[in-house]
Order: C-alpha cells, then structure tokens, then sequence
C-alpha cells in the first residue's frame, strides 16, 4: 500500500517515539498533522520535516483534554482524509502507590487511556466515511506485566490494551485497522520522577 499523499495524525510528537515515527511517515509521503503540548518542540520537527521535503502541520494540544483533541482533527480535516492515526500521547510517572500522589494518577489516567481513547473516538468517526484507515495505538511492556513503581501508569497501558483489543472488533466490518504496539525500554527522555540508577 502507497502512502504518498496519505493523511496521518501523529500524538506526542515533540520527541521521543512519536518524533521518529512523524519524521518516517513524512519521508514514506505521508502528510502529517503532529501535536504535543510542547510548542516549541514540535514547531522545530515541523521545520525539519518541512526542510526535507515533507508535509507537515504542527497544531500543539494537550491530548488528555477534549477541545484539543477536536482542535487537532479540524485542522488536520483541512489536508484530506485521515489514513491513519498513531496515539502516542502519554507520561509516565514513577512511584509507589502508598506514597503516590493522586493528582500524578490523574494526569496519567486522563492522558495515557482518557485521551488515547477520545482521540480512537474522533478518527473512527472520520474513517468510517471512507471505510478505511489505521489506528496505531502505544502501549508497553508494562500493558501486560506489573511493574513496582509504575503501578498507576501500568493500569494506564493494561486499559490500552483492552480497549484496543475490543475496539478492534467493533470497527472490523469498516476496513479500520487497530494496532497495539507494546515498546519495551526505549533511549529516550521518557519517564518522570525516577529514581537516579
């Protein structure tokens, strides 16, 4: 399958996972419409993209909340219909539960699965138009197996998983793909609060 010309949303590409994978679309043809928090960062992977003969548009959002989330589809209606979206949005905060802080749980929750999920909602919407389409959905390791100190972003990546699992029945009969991907360690500047090793 060609990818030239194709539309895509890529979450939580500022750096990290979500940088590379915006930077390979664009050099594959793809037209990526890109979004994280951070403005700055992600105006510079727009700059690069656009510097090496891509397509890009940077919308900065904040994906755990919703006005953002529906910001970043209008503007990425604007390239063409969406191909494909990689929901790599999320933060992952160490700490054990007895001295954790709920707020930091919060943060996770509505982020890693709230967003994640919302984001699924709108691109299921607009793929079922064209009944076609990608959902790459981010996870860990850690969506399967139960880490100390990472408890609340475990439950975040096991939620994941099985929302995944079931969204991909429901959008079966729509030629709507749902892909999990379960990284493992990866050398980037992920993972907040962690203990010096």
């Amino acid at each position: 399958m060609t990818l030239q010309g194709k539309v895509a949303i890529v979450t939580g590409a500022s750096s990290g996972i979500g940088e590379a994978t915006a930077m390979h679309l664009a050099q594959r043809g793809m037209i990526v419409a890109i979004s994280a928090r951070n403005a700055e960062k992600l105006q510079a992977v727009e700059s690069t993209i656009r510097s090496q003969g891509g397509q890009a548009l940077a919308v900065p959002g904040d994906m755990s909340c919703e006005r953002d989330i529906e910001k970043l589809f209008e503007e990425a209606a604007s390239l063409g219909h969406l191909e494909v979206l990689v929901n790599n949005a999320g933060r992952g905060i160490y700490d054990f539960v007895a001295d954790g802080n709920p707020a930091d749980w919060k943060t996770m929750l509505d982020l890693n699965l709230f967003g994640l999920m919302y984001t699924a909602k709108l691109a299921v919407q607009e793929m079922k138009k064209h009944q076609s389409g990608s959902i790459i959905n981010i996870s860990s390791v850690g969506g399967r197996k139960g880490i100390p100190g990472w408890a609340v972003y475990n439950a975040t990546k096991f939620g994941v998983v099985g929302f995944s699992e079931a969204l991909r029945l429901e959008v079966l009969a729509d030629n709507i793909r749902v892909v999990v991907i379960e990284p493992g360690a990866v050398d980037t500047a992920w993972g907040e609060n962690m203990p010096a090793s």
